[in-house]
C-alpha cells in the first residue's frame, strides 16, 4: 500500500500565504472565472474578483477571536491540497459561473449540435457517462431558452424564484486563483475545477450528483471512516466555516426578501441607509449544529456556500530569487498520482506526490 505524500508545492504555499498574523490579516486572492453568454454579450467573457482564502478543505484555520469553530470539525491528520473560499448562493459566480464550462474547441461531427446547444436531461444521459460529463442547465429567463449552453459540470438541485436560480451543491467550472505575496515577492496561480458545497443537500448520498461530487473530492482528499472519526463530516466542515465568520459577515447571508427582485432591480427604499447591519450570533450557529436555528438558520443553509477548488496546474514565480532575477516553477498534477514519492512517466520534470515539477523561464 503506497504512502500518501504531500504535494511538493503545499508547504511553501502554506508558508507564504497562511503565515500572516494577526488572523485578521486574511489572505486575499483574485478569482478568475468565465461568465456565460448574455443578452448583451453573446459569447463567454472573463470575470475576476477579490476574495478571502479560507484555508484548505479539511484543515480549517480556526479564528482565535472566535472559538466556536473549534466545536465543529477538528483538522484531519493528513495534509490537504484543496483550496476553499466562501460565497453567497445569490451571487453571479454561484448562480452560473461555477456551473459553466464552454464546449470544447475542435472538429465536430456533421450531426453534432452547434457549440451553444444544450444537452440536458434524457438527451445527455443517453450519450454521456455520469462520471465523465454531467450536464446542467444554468441560465434563466427567455435568453436561456433561446440560447442554451452545454455545460460539463455537476448540475445539483435548482430552485427557481422569479428570474433568479439558486444552485445547491455541484459545479466543476475551470477557475484560476491568483495570490500575490508581497512579503516574499512571489505570485502563485492555481488553476483547477471549482465546486460548491451546500448544507441543503451535501449529505444526500442517494442523489447521483452528490455521490459523484464527493467521489471527486475524496479522490484528492480521503475522509476518515465513521470509526476513525465520529465527528468529522461535510456538514460540520461547512458549519465550521460559518462559525469562523464574524456575526456581521454571517448576517450578510440573510435578506431573502431581496431574492425575488430581478437582477439589477431597485433595492427597497432606505436599504442603503440602514445603520445597523444584520448580525447572527453564536447561539444560532450552535442551534444549527442540532438541525435548528430558526429563520436565520434556514436562510444561512439556503444561501451559504463553501467553494472547493481542486488544483490541476500551479505556477509559482519568485521575483526575489536569483538576486532579483527571478525563478519560475510549474506544478502539474499527474492523473492517478498521489502515492509514494517518485515514479511517473519518463517525461521532463520530477514527479513527487502525484505532481510533476518543472522549473522554467520565463
Amino acid at each position: 500500500m503506497s504512502t500518501r505524500v504531500e504535494p511538493p508545492w503545499v508547504s511553501d504555499f502554506t508558508q507564504h500565504v497562511l503565515h500572516t498574523e494577526p488572523y485578521s490579516n486574511s489572505p486575499e486572492f483574485s478569482l478568475g472565472t468565465i461568465h456565460p453568454p448574455s443578452p448583451i454579450v453573446p459569447y463567454p467573457t472573463p470575470r475576476v474578483r477579490t476574495l478571502i482564502f479560507r484555508g484548505f478543505w479539511g484543515q480549517i484555520r480556526a479564528n482565535p477571536h472566535n472559538k466556536l469553530a473549534n466545536a465543529f470539525n477538528p483538522p484531519l491528520p493528513h495534509s490537504s491540497e484543496l483550496l476553499t473560499f466562501t460565497t453567497d448562493a445569490r451571487m453571479e459566480k454561484a448562480v452560473s459561473e461555477i456551473f459553466y464550462k464552454p464546449p470544447p474547441i475542435g472538429p465536430r461531427a456533421p450531426d453534432a449540435p452547434p457549440p451553444t446547444a444544450l444537452m440536458s436531461g434524457a438527451a445527455a444521459g443517453a450519450t454521456h457517462d455520469l462520471k465523465t460529463r454531467i450536464l446542467a442547465k444554468h441560465s434563466v429567463g427567455t435568453w436561456a431558452e433561446a440560447h442554451p449552453t452545454e455545460l460539463g459540470t455537476l448540475p445539483g438541485r435548482r430552485q427557481n424564484s422569479g428570474q433568479l436560480v439558486t444552485q445547491y451543491s455541484g459545479g466543476g467550472a475551470d477557475v484560476e486563483c491568483c495570490f500575490w505575496v508581497k512579503d516574499v515577492q512571489t505570485q502563485w496561480r492555481v488553476r483547477g475545477e471549482c465546486y460548491l458545497l451546500s448544507l441543503v443537500d451535501i449529505e444526500h448520498l442517494n442523489e447521483e450528483y452528490i455521490a459523484e461530487l464527493r467521489r471527486r473530492i475524496e479522490a484528492r482528499f480521503p475522509v476518515p471512516s465513521a470509526e476513525a472519526s465520529k465527528k468529522w463530516s461535510y456538514t460540520n466542515e461547512i458549519l465550521a466555516q460559518i462559525a469562523n465568520l464574524s456575526p456581521v459577515l454571517r448576517g450578510s447571508f440573510l435578506g431573502d426578501e431581496l431574492r425575488d427582485r430581478d437582477r439589477g432591480g431597485t433595492l427597497p427604499e432606505g436599504w442603503g441607509e440602514m445603520k445597523e447591519p444584520a448580525k447572527i450570533g453564536d447561539e444560532v450557529i450552535r442551534a444549527m449544529m442540532e438541525g435548528g436555528g430558526g429563520k436565520e438558520g434556514e436562510e444561512l443553509r439556503r444561501n451559504f456556500r463553501v467553494a472547493v477548488v481542486l488544483p490541476r496546474t500551479i505556477e509559482r514565480v519568485g521575483l526575489a530569487e536569483r538576486g532579483g532575477g527571478g525563478r519560475r516553477w510549474v506544478y502539474e498534477r499527474v492523473e492517478g498520482g498521489g502515492g509514494a514519492d517518485g515514479g511517473g512517466a519518463e517525461e521532463e520534470g520530477k514527479v513527487v506526490g502525484g505532481w510533476r515539477v518543472r522549473e522554467v523561464w520565463p
